[in-house]
């Protein structure tokens, strides 16, 4: 539901009883305010930086923030007050609830559970014992409204990858059109990955601030055919050729691809030259991709401002360094 830009909303989750929730301009108490301006300047800094509009929830857990951070799409947010938690899941279906899947649903629903009121009126030990002791546990406490996990900062991701998918390519000419579109889209994920590191290092206060660059390229494909790869499996009856085969490969990521220096196509160049090599060299018997992918992974520390330091003595040396700086800054001052 789309509401005004002003009041409350009033979102009937039942036939019968309403439920206001209150946003950002009339939060229920300072706490609210404080999360639900916090948010306001999160959707805000998105869609300045972006063009893109969201909608978000405000809620004392991460469960409750979830559940209502969809109701007022696409360019409006939520704010639940603690005491209304509990009548806001009551009606809802229990596969709205974290830790509800199929399985789970059905589950349940042999038992006659299929809304979270129904759910309150069994003992939490026969839910533990229906779904075992830390689904049940998680899948009881959310038909309260309860969510027991501590809120934690999501941590930098392990890869970052590009791909493209496509009818068929069958050619090196085609792999190599494949790879000059998302090549250069993977030298920017690393560049903005960098970057994050950059500001997470300058926040926590670090006299010399870290970057993150990759060490490893890994490629992945799709293939589909009579043919098979060194990794794939052998297919050999006709019906087995409509089969896909997905596989993948790793080399070390060129120095020219990290290099901040360099300007993006050359940098670009070298991601595309690394992964034509792996797919040569592992695609010997014909092809016919579906599917082509190129990811960065294996991050580690590297120097903020200058270009991805080469070899690994080198980087141990100046990532040290530079760790050294930061660890004396508490008592430089």
């Amino acid at each position: 539901m789309n509401g005004s830009a002003t009041g409350a909303q009033i979102v009937p989750l039942t036939p019968v009883t309403p439920i206001v929730f209150p946003r950002a301009e009339d939060p229920p108490n300072a706490h609210a305010s404080n999360d639900a301006a916090v948010a306001a300047e999160a959707r805000e800094a998105v869609r300045a930086e972006s063009g893109l509009r969201m909608s978000a929830g405000v809620a004392h857990n991460k469960t409750l923030a979830k559940l209502i951070s969809g109701l007022h799409k696409p360019d409006d947010q939520t704010v639940l007050p603690a005491s209304h938690a509990a009548r806001v899941v009551e009606p809802l279906p229990v596969r709205a609830l974290p830790g509800v899947g199929h399985g789970v649903e059905k589950e349940l629903a042999s038992r006659g559970v299929s809304i979270a009121s129904d759910l309150r009126r069994v003992p939490r030990g026969d839910v533990c014992e229906w779904l075992g002791a830390r689904v049940g546990g998680k899948v009881h406490d959310a038909a309260w409204g309860v969510d027991r996990e501590e809120v934690r900062e999501k941590p930098p991701p392990s890869s970052v990858t590009c791909e493209d998918s496509f009818r068929s390519c069958t050619s090196w000419d085609s792999v190599d059109k494949v790879l000059r579109v998302i090549a250069p889209d993977l030298v920017a994920r690393m560049d903005e990955e960098h970057e994050d590191e950059v500001e997470r290092s300058i926040a926590q206060g670090a006299i010399v601030p870290n970057g993150r660059d990759a060490r490893t390229l890994t490629v992945r494909w799709r293939d589909r055919g009579k043919w098979a790869n060194s990794q794939g499996p052998k297919l050999t009856s006709p019906a087995a050729e409509t089969k896909w085969a997905r596989s993948s490969s790793s080399t070390a990521m060129p120095k020219d691809a990290t290099d901040r220096r360099l300007d993006t196509a050359r940098r670009a160049d070298a991601v595309r030259s690394a992964a034509t090599s792996v797919l040569r060299s592992e695609l010997k018997r014909g092809f016919d991709l579906r599917l082509l992918n190129v990811g960065a992974t294996n991050f580690r520390l590297s120097v903020a401002g200058g270009a991805a330091v080469g070899s690994t003595a080198a980087a141990t040396e100046v990532v040290s360094a530079a760790a050294a700086m930061n660890a004396r800054r508490d008592y430089d001052r």
